[in-house]
């Protein structure tokens, strides 16, 4: 439901923003409207660990919303690319980045269902933030010393991001700052 979905963004958000006292109200709100199994209830709950910095508690509790990942079966477009940059930026804390790397790449995965209409679906999200992932994705290769696997992905983010919006500017200037490591 449309509520259930607004409870949902508005817990998530204040859990991605460390706040734990407002993020509080819109998980029990949340609990009291769904089963324990929810995805919505159990990204939440791993995302309230992770902000105590329990990553594995975290990774553990959202590890079952992954059955929710396929065809927007959550309900909620926003839901798999939201569950996939968590687990990834987890799974890079616990100095996992393979597996935060495999998390990333939910974006080249897609799932349409009926397109197109006029309902926003879980592909369309993941065009949009796999950009996010892109970047993360190559940070994290040239952390881990990767330059070949890092310009690849410099490279796709350069040609996506032709002419970005202005938002976007801090980003793209990372992406110029790799870009210049790899010698373009």
């Amino acid at each position: 439901s449309r509520s259930l979905r607004a409870v949902w963004a508005l817990g998530f958000d204040a859990l991605a923003r460390g706040d734990t006292a407002g993020a509080a109200t819109w998980m029990q709100r949340d609990v009291s409207g769904q089963p324990a199994a929810s995805p919505f209830h159990l990204l939440l709950h791993a995302m309230r660990e992770a902000v105590d910095s329990r990553f594995e508690a975290a990774l553990r509790l959202s590890e079952p919303a992954l059955g929710y990942d396929s065809a927007g079966k959550a309900g909620d477009p926003f839901f798999r690319a939201a569950l996939h940059l968590q687990r990834g930026d987890w799974f890079e804390k616990l100095n996992q980045p393979e597996f935060a790397d495999a998390s990333w790449l939910w974006y080249e995965n897609l799932d349409v269902v009926g397109w197109p209409s006029t309902v926003v679906q879980a592909g369309e999200v993941d065009w949009a933030l796999g950009n996010l992932a892109r970047l993360r994705r190559a940070r994290s290769a040239a952390r881990m010393g990767n330059m070949e696997k890092a310009c690849g992905l410099v490279a796709e983010l350069t040609r996506s991001w032709t002419r970005p919006e202005p938002s976007l500017e801090p980003l793209v200037t990372e992406v110029r700052n790799l870009e210049r490591r790899c010698g373009r």
